[in-house]
């Protein structure tokens, strides 16, 4: 059972909203769009994944499920 007053991480729900947005508002104008990567991140929170962590094509972290990158798109759509 779901309890609803228990916190959650969105997970991949996040990946697909944020896609959306990025292609709707211009940040990203194909699933070939680029994400750069920032140099650094968590590695707890995302786990060590040494074929992450480049920059990267929305499609691929999609694919790969990528946090890092949606991360990095969602600061650009504020």
């Amino acid at each position: 059972m779901i309890d609803s007053n228990q916190p959650t991480l969105p997970a991949s729900t996040f990946k697909i909203i944020n896609t959306l947005i990025a292609l709707e508002t211009g940040i990203a104008s194909s699933e070939e769009h680029i994400i750069k990567w920032p140099g650094s991140t968590d590695t707890v929170k995302y786990g060590y994944r040494a074929d992450i962590y480049h920059d990267i094509s929305m499609k691929d972290a999609f694919k790969l499920s990528v946090g890092w990158a949606y991360v990095e798109m969602a600061k650009k759509n504020r």
